[in-house]
């Protein structure tokens, strides 16, 4: 064989197997077949769906850490509440050892007090006494005042012993006691009774306390006769169901005292509209809420 027979030939057997292979590609599925564009798409899907459970998870941890935050806030309203209420607890128990502390003060104040009000009831011969029970009231309601006034100016601070302020102090009190000596005298009398029986009806108890209060609040004359009216209206209807302390009974007391506190209620409520603002924290501090009953310092009848 020579060699153009040989080219020839080498050729023959290259185009054959070209065109074979050319057939085999052709006959392949183009599904199997990757395309640049296909492989382009692959990328963004997963992309997606590595940020869809991203994103899940993100809104998983602010859930929680929402209920998280609300636990706290909970909890933080919780530990408010019972801040508030210790310092609430705090507050009443400084408020009832200052209370007590007066009251403690207020005793030794006024065992003092009536103890310098009975020596001068001994002592003196000639009092200036009261010439007519509506003085006497109207003197008892001006020295209540008084008297309240001067405890109130020392209460829980009383002056240290030495100083020109106690001096001040017991100066005011002797004076006080002077004045209230004749007073008392006039009230309870040698034998008990002394002007108080002058005032053992409705009208006499009505007028006596109507000049205390009077003489404690500073009541105008008009004043005067709106309060002197109620009571009389309420002393009456008193003593016609026998409330007043004489006319106690010995059995069924603790209903008998409802009706007569129930009937104070009223007189006290009626009292304090013919009053002015002024008056009526006057009223509360040097009266209080018991009203009927009171015409007697520290007593009843």
């Amino acid at each position: 064989m020579n060699k153009t027979t040989c080219a020839v030939l080498g050729l023959a057997i290259g185009v054959g197997i070209g065109f074979l292979a050319g057939q085999r590609m052709t006959n392949v599925p183009k599904s199997h077949v990757p395309s640049p564009a296909g492989a382009l798409q692959a990328a963004p899907s997963t992309n997606r769906v590595a940020r869809t459970q991203e994103r899940r998870q993100v809104e998983t941890e602010m859930r929680e850490l929402e209920s998280r935050l609300r636990q706290l806030q909970k909890r933080h309203g919780e530990l408010a509440r019972q801040r508030d209420e210790l310092e609430q607890v705090n507050t009443t128990l400084g408020e009832a050892a200052l209370r007590s502390e007066q009251a403690r003060v207020t005793a030794e104040q006024n065992t003092e007090f009536f103890g310098k009000v009975a020596a001068n009831l001994i002592a003196a011969d000639k009092l200036a006494m009261p010439k007519s029970t509506a003085e006497a009231a109207l003197r008892a309601g001006q020295l209540g005042r008084k008297l309240a006034e001067f405890k109130e100016s020392y209460l829980g601070k009383p002056p240290a012993e030495g100083t020109p302020e106690h001096g001040a102090y017991k100066q005011q009190m002797d004076a006080l006691a002077a004045e209230f000596a004749p007073v008392l005298k006039a009230l309870g009398g040698d034998d008990g009774n002394g002007v108080m029986r002058q005032v053992s009806t409705p009208q006499g108890v009505a007028e006596f306390q109507s000049l205390l209060v009077y003489g404690a609040l500073g009541l105008s004359d008009q004043q005067f006769q709106q309060v002197h009216g109620a009571l009389g209206r309420y002393y009456a209807e008193g003593f016609a169901q026998k409330l007043d302390l004489a006319s106690r009974p010995e059995t069924g007391v603790e209903a008998w005292v409802e009706r007569r506190n129930a009937l104070n209620v009223r007189a006290v409520t009626e009292a304090q509209r013919y009053l002015t603002p002024e008056q009526r924290a006057d009223f509360d501090r040097l009266i209080g809420k018991q009203l009927l009953w009171q015409i007697n310092i520290g007593g009843g009848m």
